[in-house]
């Protein structure tokens, strides 16, 4: 039972630290913090072959294999690059004016309406 509640004190800790060298600590909360040092416990033990917190040895050496497997486990979702829906619908207009050919109606300026009021009317 203690070994279950260091293992969780252990991965938010481990999650906690590695979401702030990331940068993603005010997207994340406790839970998702303990996930993440868990998770990249599994990683860092995977990537560097030492052991982590998830093997029920709390030293340094695993807070540090730990660390840095949950540190690519935050650095893995930003350099993929998501397909996002949006852009398969609705692009950029920059986008759409960008690829067509100059010279077509699209690069010309829309003028301003000769209806508009002045302030003194």
């Amino acid at each position: 039972m203690i070994n279950l509640i260091l293992w969780l004190l252990f991965g938010a800790l481990v999650g906690w630290l590695a979401s702030i060298v990331m940068r993603t600590d005010a997207q994340q909360g406790a839970l998702l913090n303990i996930v993440v040092g868990i998770i990249g416990a599994m990683i860092g033990g995977f990537l560097l072959g030492g052991p982590t917190i998830n093997s029920n040895t709390f030293n340094l050496t695993a807070l540090v294999v730990s660390f840095i497997g949950a540190c690519f486990n935050l650095l893995a979702p930003r350099r993929s690059a998501p397909l996002r829906l949006s852009r398969l619908v609705a692009p950029r207009r920059s986008v759409l004016l960008a690829r067509r050919q100059p010279g077509t109606a699209a690069h010309h300026r829309p003028t301003q309406s000769h209806h508009s009021q002045s302030p003194g009317r």
